[in-house]
Parts: structure tokens; C-alpha cells; sequence
């Protein structure tokens, strides 16, 4: 979009019709205790907690067979279609006025990359094609001068 001496572009992206897995508790040789995942406080604790949760009690004995059946099962999969404002440039351009035709051309712009999702089809708060470490949000600015 161009207003006056101002140019705004934007690039969003999309991704339909797939799915990701996600990260739980792992009981393993220390019943979970370790690994310090949020989902040990969602688990199986009495009779009844089935109705309001998929994670599995923590079991009497270590059974690897159990954590591989859980880790692997469709509890832990997500849809993750999403729409994704990826990056954005915002730029102005004095015009030969300010340049004194000293330079053909000036820009002055700002430019932003892994701005964040627009829209997600999981509930879940975290980002589907980064499920384990967000990308960082990159600012830079610049200036572009053509000289003569």
C-alpha cells in the first residue's frame, strides 16, 4: 500500500490440512518427576479424572511400553492449519526536495520479520510449525540512497 511518500508491505502466509505432536510427560525411570512437564498436574490423581483429562496416572511400576503408547497416541495431535503475519516493511522516501540532487533516490524504512499468527486452528498457546522454541522477532531499520 502506498499513501503520499509512505510504502506499507506486508507478506502473510498459510498452512492447511496438516497436523503436529505434542510434548508431554514422560514417566520413564524417575515416574516424571524430573522432567518438570505441566501436564504431571493434569494427570490421572483419582477415580472420576478421566472425564477431564487424557494424561495417564503415574504408574506403580516403570513401563516403557506405556509412555511409548501415550507419547504416540492421538491425545497428543493437534490440527495445525494457521495464518501468519510473517514480515512487514514500512518505508518513506523524501522526494527530491530533501535531497538537495545531492542523491537520485532516498528511503528510510523499517522492516519487521516473525511478527507472530494471525489465526490457529488449536487451542493450545504455542505455534504449530515451532512447537518447541519460537522463532525471535527481528526489527531492523535502514537507509537506501542512490547517488547521482
Amino acid at each position: 500500500m502506498r499513501w503520499k511518500q509512505l510504502t506499507l508491505s506486508a507478506s502473510v502466509s498459510y498452512r492447511l490440512g496438516y497436523y503436529f505432536r505434542l510434548n508431554s510427560i514422560v514417566y520413564g525411570n524417575n515416574m516424571g518427576l524430573t522432567n518438570g512437564h505441566g501436564d504431571y498436574a493434569r494427570s490421572w490423581q483419582t477415580p472420576g479424572d478421566e472425564t477431564g483429562t487424557n494424561v495417564p496416572s503415574t504408574p506403580q511400576n516403570r513401563n516403557n511400553n506405556r509412555d511409548l503408547f501415550y507419547t504416540y497416541s492421538s491425545a497428543l495431535v493437534e490440527k495445525a492449519d494457521h495464518i501468519r503475519l510473517q514480515d512487514a516493511r514500512l518505508s518513506w522516501q523524501p522526494g527530491a526536495n530533501l535531497t538537495k540532487g545531492w542523491a537520485r533516490n532516498a528511503e528510510v524504512f523499517l522492516y519487521a520479520n516473525n511478527i507472530g499468527l494471525i489465526w490457529k486452528e488449536t487451542k493450545v498457546d504455542i505455534d504449530p510449525d515451532w512447537a518447541y522454541q519460537t522463532p525471535p522477532l527481528t526489527l531492523s531499520a535502514g537507509i537506501n540512497l542512490t547517488f547521482k
